[in-house]
């Protein structure tokens, strides 16, 4: 069968059928049927390559250094040093994408998962990201939902809607509900737990997928607070920034408000039984008011008796 399998993978159209499918899907499936031609032959050293004869430790820092800000966000100098050649690519990939400040808009906000998904495993080295996306067009159930990205262990997550009022011009009630049933339910991205600490899935399947829109469609979305509770008990990103320009209206508030998700501008999750390695986490969603702009905050802080135990 495996000879079977490798012979049927020489062949450029399987390969690109087997890799489609996995595209389609989201999924790494037939990653080593379409992969396995790959790089067959070694790497050989770069014998004459100065860069290549110094130290590894050395190497890692320069590129450390050519991957540190400031530089131009639409030119990183360190992805040209990664198309150098094989060696210094597995060497510094890494570190371009831990260091790199992305921040995806128009097209690319509307439509990341393709570029996640190439990244495959590499994702989770990422550390910086920034999406603009109108709130009309927020990915509510589907793959392009910024807020699944809040399971990488980011450092800063940033998602921004920019101004409610330029995107979306006139408004009635009617609209501000649809707008605040999109929110909530790209937040709320996982099924809902029968009790918190129970385990949930996130909302993939086709099937899912059309029940959540359906409830938002006509009106039937009512999320309980056991769901934003799990949902922030899952999140690995260090800090989760949510803004938008509302003139003053406090928008993201009211979404969370209209489905009595919150009480106060302050709430804290204590991380227990989903997440053992996080115990001593705690986690906070926090509402504000800068200027015209209106923001909540999603983040995780030390828990100081913890600490008193484990000093």
């Amino acid at each position: 069968m495996d000879s079977v399998v490798s012979l049927l993978s020489r062949v450029p159209t399987f390969r690109n059928i087997a890799y489609t499918l996995d595209k389609h899907n989201g999924t790494y499936t037939m990653e080593d049927f379409y992969k396995r031609h790959l790089f067959q032959s070694p790497a050989f050293p770069q014998t004459s390559s100065l860069l290549m004869n110094l130290p590894p430790e050395i190497r890692l820092m320069i590129y450390d250094w050519v991957a540190t800000t400031p530089y131009s966000p639409n030119h990183p100098p360190v992805f040209p040093l990664l198309a150098t050649c094989r060696l210094i690519h597995g060497e510094a990939i890494a570190t371009a994408l831990q260091r790199t400040q992305f921040h995806l808009q128009g097209a690319q906000g509307l439509n990341f998962r393709p570029a996640l998904w190439s990244l495959g495993a590499l994702q989770q080295h990422l550390r910086h990201v920034e999406i603009t996306v109108p709130l009309a067009r927020l990915d509510a159930v589907g793959a392009n939902n910024p807020f699944a990205l809040a399971l990488l262990p980011l450092n800063e997550l940033v998602i921004d809607f920019g101004d409610l009022d330029l995107n979306l011009g006139a408004r009635d009630w009617k609209t501000d509900v649809a707008l605040c049933s999109r929110l909530v339910s790209a937040l709320l991205n996982r099924s809902e737990p029968a009790a918190l600490g129970d385990a949930t899935a996130l909302i993939s399947s086709s099937a899912a997928r059309g029940e959540r829109l359906f409830q938002i469609d006509t009106w039937q979305f009512a999320p309980r607070r056991e769901q934003l509770y799990d949902v922030l008990m899952r999140i690995r990103a260090k800090k989760v920034l949510v803004r938008a320009e509302d003139h003053g209206a406090d928008f993201l508030w009211s979404a969370f408000t209209l489905f009595k998700l919150v009480d106060h501008h302050l709430t804290m999750v204590r991380v227990s039984s989903v997440d053992r390695a996080a115990d001593h986490k705690v986690r906070y969603l926090l509402f504000a008011d800068v200027g015209e702009q209106t923001t909540f905050e999603i983040g995780r802080v030390e828990d100081e008796s913890r600490k008193k135990k484990t000093a």
